[in-house]
């Protein structure tokens, strides 16, 4: 009787308005001030839908009469907002910390304002990573350094929430993060081995991927001061490179130089020898990686925002 009753009263709303928004009865009845045979249903019917009911007088007519004016507000109905991404941000440091995690954190948050992310921040990992925190997260970023303290059994956690589908970012020091932990190195792609180039030092960025969606506001090759990284136990099987170091449009003799090839304390220089942003799959899920993140002006580059944003957009299976 409830449904019935529902439909004759949006049934009347779309006869008696313009639009489906506003039904006007006036109740004139020819002059007498009584209530018409449509008012009297609306008004019984109306509260079992949640329509509002609104009466006003109008002027007296030529016979003295005041007439009532009944205004029947029906519910609108509003589409569901889109789900947000569930996306925390861990900025734990347990070796060097960053003095732009702040920064990052704020930038990060304004990104997921405008992005319809739902970003929450930690600089605990041990009191997030637990089975009930990660059913609602979608996205892990990490901004971290060293042996975070977790136990087996969040480790197993972690890496699950990867390999069954979830999204995992890591930004400049995560790859300086679990030295101890070989299926994290593993996952991330690579190890920290210095930086060479310190953050007051200018270095070309060239793209190997010029297709790949998370990065195509970059130019082909641009410039850039930044603290840039090399790296060792370079993942060659997994890991897909988007952006590397131009070598040949970069210092290339700065103390310490020996890319992923180098075999101990030999380095072995190829063009390839240092990658800067790579993705790579984890069994369901997906990983992606920026060296880019120490200095402060890297986060306020609007093509870095946009590359986040992207990430954050590509590890949920928002974009393809």
């Amino acid at each position: 009787m409830k449904r019935l009753l529902q439909l004759t009263v949006f049934t009347l709303g779309l006869i008696l308005a313009i639009g489906g928004i506003i039904a006007y009865d006036s109740a004139c009845a020819c002059g007498t001030g009584n209530v018409s045979l449509v008012a009297q249903v609306v008004r019984k019917i109306a509260p079992a839908t949640g329509a509002k009911i609104y009466n006003t007088l109008s002027a007296a007519d030529n016979g003295g009469n005041k007439n009532t004016e009944n205004f029947v507000e029906l519910p609108v109905s509003v589409p569901p907002a889109p789900n947000k991404i569930r996306v925390t941000y861990i900025t734990e440091s347990k070796g060097f910390k960053h003095s732009v995690l702040p920064e990052s954190e704020k930038i990060l948050q304004e990104l997921g304002a405008k992005n319809n992310f739902d970003v929450k921040i930690s600089q605990d990992s041990a009191q997030v990573i637990t089975a009930e925190n990660l059913k609602n997260i979608d996205v892990l970023i990490f901004y971290t350094t060293g042996e975070l303290p977790w136990s087996d059994e969040q480790k197993k956690l972690f890496l699950d929430f990867v390999k069954n589908g979830k999204g995992f970012i890591g930004i400049h020091s995560a790859t300086d993060t679990f030295y101890k932990w070989l299926e994290y190195g593993e996952l991330i792609g690579a190890y920290f081995d210095g930086h060479p180039w310190t953050s007051n030092t200018k270095v070309t960025v060239k793209k190997d991927d010029k297709k790949f969606p998370l990065t195509k506001q970059f130019e082909d090759s641009f410039a850039w001061t930044e603290e840039t990284y090399q790296y060792k136990q370079f993942n060659f099987k997994e890991c897909k490179v988007v952006m590397s170091l131009d070598t040949t449009k970069t210092d290339m003799t700065k103390k310490g130089i020996r890319g992923i090839y180098a075999v101990g304390e030999q380095a072995n220089i190829k063009a390839d020898s240092f990658p800067l942003v790579w993705y790579r799959s984890y069994g369901k899920g997906r990983v992606f990686y920026s060296e880019p993140g120490h200095n402060s002006a890297i986060w306020n580059d609007a093509r870095y925002q946009t590359m986040i944003t992207n990430a954050i957009k590509w590890t949920a299976k928002k974009l393809k």
